[in-house]
């Protein structure tokens, strides 16, 4: 997209009484962003979906010049931005009718993968939530899928994180423009995304947090992706928004369950209720569900590479287990050396980080 076309559409997206969805059906019916800004009042007069009151001031003086500021911002910040009729505007946000019109973004986002996956939770989010995370981002890493999730506290960010540590590529939706973090203890996190994936937002550069904007922020997330996966949530919260909205866009919902007893599973399990998320038991049936197929060399350099980021004392640990055999603690303890570390230590450890299961009678496997 060049610079007049991308101010154009600039211009569009800021002039009041124009919503995303009348601003595709204008594109549409003139061809080019310009061709609108240029059209006659009275053309427009002859198209009944165009707003009256849009109409009363049809003067784009205003809106190209803060079109123009926008772009130098956007080009000292590294901002690029994509619109939804080009190819590199992701394909499953094309299907969803209410998508953003121009999509901000920075870092290194693969656009043409084909395996996106959301994944959403609450923010106060327990060790169980924690655990069901890192596992499911672990057990993905032979797919390969670009995690999307919200950069926010909890689940969001843990998610990041895990994607992060397990080599997959992982994008955040943020809720405000591009030159600032919210929250800011994610700014770090923020800057590994860079590397690996990116931030993308549909609000202008210079747009300043606001609450309003979590509901836009939530169906991009949902968009975004073939499967929404809840992993915590209360009775009430955000992340129950994007499943819902991920199930009116007709995308797979996945709900995990907790215990009857849990406030923080609440969410979830009034999701499967409703029937609308399935209950997930396992990564298999989801794979299954979405028609993606396993790449056994892809899992051997992506587990490596992760197991690099172990420390020593935990690379030894999770080398003992069998690859798909549970081991008893004292058989751990037989072949240990209680000089290296404190075992129950490092086995919470690789527990918490997502790489081994815990199961009953003190037997520990590989997650």
């Amino acid at each position: 997209m060049n610079t007049a076309e991308l101010q154009a559409l600039l211009a569009l997206q800021y002039k009041p009484g124009i919503s995303n969805a009348v601003a595709k059906k204008l594109l549409t019916h003139f061809k080019e962003p310009y061709a609108v800004l240029a059209a006659s009042k009275k053309a427009l007069q002859e198209l009944s979906w165009v707003p009256q009151h849009a109409l009363n001031n049809w003067k784009w003086d205003k809106a190209l010049a803060a079109a123009a500021d926008q772009q130098a911002l956007m080009s000292a910040n590294q901002v690029n931005a994509v619109a939804y009729y080009e190819p590199d505007y992701p394909r499953a946000l094309k299907h969803c009718t209410d998508g953003p019109l121009i999509l901000f973004y920075k870092g290194n986002i693969p656009w043409q993968q084909q395996r996106w996956i959301s994944v959403v939770g609450t923010r106060r989010m327990t060790a169980y939530g924690q655990h069901q995370c890192r596992a499911l981002i672990r057990e993905l890493r032979p797919y390969n899928p670009v995690v999307v999730s919200g950069l926010a506290f909890g689940v969001d960010i843990t998610a990041h994180q895990a994607a992060l540590e397990f080599g997959l590529p992982t994008v955040a939706c943020l809720a405000q423009g591009l030159n600032e973090v919210y929250p800011k203890a994610h700014k770090n996190i923020a800057q590994q995304l860079l590397k690996q994936g990116g931030l993308v937002s549909e609000t202008w550069i210079d747009s300043s947090f606001h609450n309003r904007f979590f509901i836009r922020r939530n169906r991009i997330i949902a968009g975004l992706s073939a499967a929404t996966i809840v992993v915590e949530s209360a009775h009430k919260g955000g992340s129950l928004s994007t499943a819902e909205m991920a199930f009116s866009y007709n995308r797979e919902v996945y709900a995990i369950p907790g215990r009857r007893s849990d406030a923080q599973s609440a969410g979830c399990h009034g999701l499967i209720e409703r029937q609308l998320a399935q209950i997930y038991t396992d990564l298999p049936k989801l794979i299954d569900n979405l028609g993606w197929d396993k790449q056994h060399p892809q899992q051997t350099r992506l587990e490596f590479e992760s197991l690099i980021k172990l420390d020593m004392q935990e690379q030894a640990v999770y080398k003992l287990l069998p690859t798909d055999q549970a081991v008893h603690i004292e058989k751990l303890r037989a072949n240990w050396d209680a000089s290296a570390g404190n075992l129950p230590a490092l086995l919470l450890s690789l527990e918490l980080k997502g790489w081994i299961r815990p199961l009953p009678g003190q037997l520990f496997i590989r997650a």
